[in-house]
């Protein structure tokens, strides 16, 4: 799992912290992501000249049929290509954003990421914006990186600050 950060971007004012996109590294230079464009796969070259963060995650070593998983994983977000971006953030449209087709991928590959793809709205939200902005519930790739059943084993030299580790 590749998750990356572009703060020189747009999007960066609506998803906040330095990891705004995941993919999935599919091997030879190409990830699979969903983007605007919809899920497509993206070359390496492409990906470190579009965004200036990265954080490198991967399953627990000590993970059962950790390689078949992997593979698994692969082999469903490869199936998912050509699929629409979701922009209403609403599971089950048979659209996908980023984090929920990474998400989806390891579950589907029978690995327990331990993170829901849509979670509970923030507090303080009004009844109207759960209704319009749904967004806010989306899984968020900082959680993935924090909170999900992966080790972290490269993060960019932006994410370090006096030996900490800085993902919000």
């Amino acid at each position: 799992v590749a998750l990356w950060g572009n703060l020189r971007e747009v999007s960066s004012l609506f998803i906040s912290g330095p990891l705004t996109h995941a993919s999935l590294y599919a091997g030879n230079k190409k990830f699979i992501e969903a983007v605007g464009d919809g899920v497509r796969t993206s070359s390496l070259h492409h990906m470190f000249t579009e965004y200036d963060t990265l954080a490198v995650l991967r399953l627990p070593k000590k993970t059962p049929q950790r390689r078949k998983k992997v593979k698994d994983a692969i082999k469903y977000a490869e199936e998912q290509i050509g699929k629409p971006y979701d922009f209403d953030f609403a599971p089950g449209s048979g659209k996908l954003f980023c984090t929920e087709l990474v998400n989806y991928a390891y579950r589907k590959a029978k690995h327990d990421t331990k993170l829901k793809t849509m979670g509970p709205f923030a507090k303080g939200e009004r009844r109207i914006l759960q209704k319009i902005i749904t967004a806010t519930r989306a899984l968020h790739p900082v959680k993935m990186a924090e909170e999900g059943n992966f080790d972290i084993i490269f993060l960019s030299h932006n994410l370090r600050k006096k030996s900490q580790i800085y993902l919000k």
